[in-house]
């Protein structure tokens, strides 16, 4: 089961999470406990991306944190999206489009990629289109092929390196 499980992981990165993984923006291989460490002293907002360790069929998980009533960090996950859920919407669109229904209003709580980065800073360049915000009148952006969007450093947070997926599947 764990080499299915692997093998699920690696497929979905493959086809539907590539560029994001090889820009550093996913943590990928941590526990939930590791992943509640690592947010506990950041601002509600902040969240990070994560491979489910309970999804057979491969799954990447958005977890973020939020303040509670008294102070205290508290944080929420999402079910795991699954290559057939990022066939239908990439990863970057569900994290600019995610909204959830507080005290009878609308929000995102999807502010900053782990560890501090605006997400339309990491994720702007991979909307599938532009934002409301950015349109104007004149001109409506568009995203140019040179255009890249800012790369992590491949040493992740845990000290671990990310190899680059053409290493992993054809050397």
């Amino acid at each position: 089961p764990f080499w299915m499980w692997l093998d699920s992981i690696l497929d979905l990165i493959k086809r539907c999470l590539l560029n994001i993984w090889n820009d550093g923006y996913i943590i990928g291989f941590i526990s939930k406990e590791k992943e509640k460490a690592l947010l506990w002293d950041k601002r509600p907002g902040t969240f990070l991306l994560r491979f489910s360790e309970t999804c057979r069929e491969g799954g990447i998980t958005i977890t973020w944190v939020e303040q509670t009533q008294n102070g205290d960090p508290q944080t929420h996950s999402v079910n795991p999206y699954t290559r057939r859920d990022l066939i239908n919407m990439s990863l970057p669109d569900i994290i600019r489009k995610f909204t959830l229904m507080a005290a009878e209003k609308i929000e995102n709580p999807l502010l900053y990629l782990y560890p501090d980065i605006p997400k339309d800073d990491a994720f702007g360049c991979y909307y599938s289109s532009p934002t409301d915000a950015t349109l104007n009148t004149d001109t409506v952006p568009s995203i140019h092929p040179e255009r890249a969007c800012p790369r992590l450093n491949p040493i992740s947070p845990l000290g671990t390196y990310h190899l680059p997926l053409p290493l992993l599947f054809y050397g």
